[in-house]
């Protein structure tokens, strides 16, 4: 193989190496906001259900028909 060849592979490992790393990298931003949403999420959903007052134990089958 010769030296051109061999330097022209070493280039394209080490942009594929680049690559990588920067895959790596949003691909753990992105885990680290998708934690974030879920955490806001749920905060909601607990506020929602104290605002409300319907907990997980109300709902449809537990309310009392409106001619009461």
């Amino acid at each position: 193989m010769s030296e051109q060849r061999i330097i022209e592979l070493e280039m394209k490992i080490s942009h594929q190496e680049q690559a990588l790393e920067e895959l790596r990298q949003a691909l753990f931003e992105h885990h680290l906001m998708i934690e974030k949403l879920e955490k806001n999420l749920q905060m909601l959903k607990d506020r929602f259900e104290i605002a409300t007052g319907a907990g997980p134990e109300m709902g449809p089958a537990n309310e009392k028909p409106p001619h009461y």
